[in-house]
């Protein structure tokens, strides 16, 4: 239904974006990296009921 210049076009703006998306990502990801390289983990008790608390609480909200 699309005549060769918009389809071309259109196929040439959405392999741009995908690109676009694919850089914006790797930079996120070396940042996130980055950023760990510091990070010190800091142990300590949680109450295992809470976590699931919170898990239960978040899976019955996508239910509704």
């Amino acid at each position: 239904m699309l005549d060769d210049e918009t389809k071309n076009r259109i196929e040439k703006s959405t392999l741009t974006s995908a690109e676009n998306l694919l850089t914006s990502m790797e930079d996120i990801l070396q940042w996130s990296k980055s950023q760990m390289e510091n990070f010190k983990p800091q142990p300590r008790d949680v109450f295992i009921n809470s976590v699931f608390e919170d898990t239960k609480n978040h899976f019955q909200v996508l239910k509704k």
